[in-house]
């Protein structure tokens, strides 16, 4: 079985790479013409396109698309001669992608006539906005990408893929995913994926579902939140207490919420997957860049015997997290090694 982990699904979003679901499909494929399963051959046939799949793309960047892999099926299956099969597969293909078209063209029709409801996080219905996610591309476009990003290209695809009753959660994500896929077009596409998650990001290390990072209050939330954050992270033993030693609001004042913005996409996915602490109840990231690179320069000044906030200070201008363990109750060498995307502050 191969070890290709991710593929892009439809909508940009990465998911992991299920060769068994390619056994499952040629094997209804093979019963729609045969009345049987053909349970070997369709093992082989997924064994077979999982490899064509790692000869091309293991060791590159790319990553196959769901499009792809269910091309190679196809060729996999005339290639050993089951050419009912393939025509059967290719309709099956064929009729779904009909399908999906239709129920988009439905969708569309509901965002024009205000009908398509969404679930917010509270769990009441509201009219699905096109107006709002455009305001949100516009705040987190900086000024020199402006004229760089499809801002009504990125609406049309994220209409595609909303449907009636989906998250507000899921709109988030789907349209982080969908700037995702569109980096490969210009480099101004990865700040705003970036932005985008870390929009997304603040709402839950705030804790505060209407944080805007246009609003005049994201600045005392953010040194704020960092302060709670601390203490819950020492409460719940992420954190050495030692660490409440410093003055919290002294350190909070010198936080740089700017410098976020310094990382690219992979910076603070990679971040927000393995390195921030989360308070293991309730899932929720405690968390931002800045808030970590105090947390991690505020480790290294634990053992100074003055002036251990000015040497906080100093210390977020060239720390990285390869000492993120530091103030930890129990360090872990292993976990202080950490890819260089992080940029030097």
């Amino acid at each position: 079985m191969t070890t290709l982990s991710k593929i892009k699904k439809r909508n940009g979003a990465i998911v992991d790479f299920n060769e068994e679901k390619i056994v499952a499909a040629v094997g209804r494929a093979f019963f729609e013409v045969l009345n049987d399963m053909h349970a070997e051959d369709a093992s082989a046939i997924g064994s077979l396109v999982g490899s064509a799949v790692k000869l091309r793309y293991s060791g590159t960047a790319q990553i196959p698309s769901v499009e792809e892999i269910q091309d190679l099926v196809e060729h996999a299956l005339m290639e050993r001669g089951y050419y009912d099969v393939a025509k059967a597969y290719i309709i099956y293909r064929y009729e779904h992608t009909k399908i999906r078209e239709e129920e988009k063209e439905v969708i569309a029709k509901k965002i024009v006539e205000r009908e398509l409801l969404i679930v917010n996080k509270s769990g009441a219905r509201e009219i699905f906005s096109l107006e709002k996610l455009r305001k949100t591309l516009a705040m987190s476009i900086l000024p020199e990408n402006a004229s760089s990003i499809d801002v009504e290209g990125v609406l049309a695809q994220v209409q595609r893929e909303v449907y009636d009753g989906i998250a507000t959660a899921e709109i988030e994500r789907t349209l982080i995913m969908v700037v995702r896929s569109m980096i490969e077009r210009d480099p101004a596409y990865n700040q705003l994926a970036a932005q985008l998650t870390l929009n997304s990001l603040y709402r839950e290390a705030f804790d505060n579902d209407a944080v805007s990072i246009a609003g005049a209050d994201f600045d005392p939330l953010y040194r704020d939140s960092f302060v709670k954050n601390v203490k819950r992270g020492v409460e719940l033993k992420l954190l050495d207490e030692r660490i409440l030693s410093f003055d919290l609001s002294k350190i909070a004042a010198a936080l740089r919420p700017e410098r976020d913005r310094l990382f690219k996409y992979i910076g603070v996915a990679t971040l927000y997957d393995r390195y921030f602490i989360s308070d293991r109840a309730t899932n929720r990231k405690l968390e931002t860049p800045q808030m970590l690179y105090m947390r991690v320069a505020m480790g290294i000044a634990l053992n100074e015997k003055e002036n251990r906030e000015a040497w906080a200070y100093a210390s977020t201008r060239c720390s990285r997290p390869c000492a993120s363990f530091r103030q930890r109750p129990r360090c872990s060498m292993q976990a202080c090694r950490v890819p260089s995307f992080l940029p030097v502050i």
